[in-house]
Order: C-alpha cells, then structure tokens, then sequence
C-alpha cells in the first residue's frame, strides 16, 4: 500500500515535470507523450484499486467506486495515446498547447493534495491512505466546480 500511494505522488510529480517541459519546449516528443499515457494510466489504476479496496473492507459504500479522479485521468491518457499514436514529435498548436495546459492545470491540482501526504506512511489499519485518495477525488472535483464543466474534455474543444 505505502508503496502504490508514494508512486502515485511519484507519477504526479513526473507529470508535473513533463508538463511544465512540454510548455516551455512548445512541443511534445513521442517519449513524452507515452510517459504521460504510461503516468495518467497508472494514476487511474491506483485510485481505481484504492477505491474499491474501501469497498471491500467496507469503509465506503459500493457507489464509492464511482469517480471523476479516475474517469479524468484515463480520459488523460488516451489524449497522450493518441498523440503517441501519430508517431512524431510535434510542435504544439493551439488546440494542443490547451490541452496540455488544462492537464498540467489539474495535475498541479493533484500535486498540491500529493505534497500534503508525502511524508506519510500508509498502512492499511490507519485511515491515511483513504483520506489520501478522497482528498484527490475533492481537488478533482473542485478543478470541475471552477472550470463549470463535468469532465476534463470539455475544456478542449
């Protein structure tokens, strides 16, 4: 468990970096854009475990299951899977560079609730771990209050 949740802050900081490359660079090459598929895939795998662990151990009830941290970094990583998929690095255009600003913009989200939780051990008898992930879920959810909209998505059109 310590470890799954340390590499979850760990895959958010390595976005963090990705991100803040890709910006400045104006362009994203294919190694990047499979990190961040790789990194917002292992995002959703961890949350999506620890989430249903609280279900099983009956900590949450089974509507628990159901998140928006979880749907909006698979939404992530298909972004990046696509872009991985053309093949090339490429310089950013417009619609690209928002894309990746609004991800960096909700990753830095999860990054603050990560830095919050980096000195702890996690054990499944403590409730560290849940508050962890809920705290994620909260930030994700307050990123979609802000931006008015029900999934990441919509902000890139």
């Amino acid at each position: 468990m310590n470890d799954d949740l340390h590499s979850l802050m760990n895959v958010i900081d390595e976005n963090k970096n990705l991100y803040g490359d890709v910006i400045s660079g104006n362009k994203i090459s294919r190694d990047q854009s499979r990190a961040l598929m790789i990194n917002n895939e292992k995002i959703r795998d961890i949350i999506v475990e620890y989430r249903h662990l609280a279900v099983a151990l009956k900590e949450r009830k089974e509507s628990f299951d159901f998140n928006n941290s979880s749907l909006n970094a698979y939404k992530l990583s298909r972004v990046y899977y696509e872009w991985n998929a053309e093949g090339a690095d490429q310089s950013l255009g417009m619609q690209k560079q928002n894309q990746v600003e609004i991800s960096d913009e909700l990753n830095s989200s999860w990054s603050a609730i990560a830095d919050e939780f980096i000195s702890i051990d996690f054990e499944l008898g403590r409730n560290d771990w849940l508050n962890f992930i809920e705290a994620l879920e909260s930030q994700t959810i307050r990123f979609m209050e802000k931006n008015k909209i029900d999934s990441i998505e919509e902000m890139w059109s």
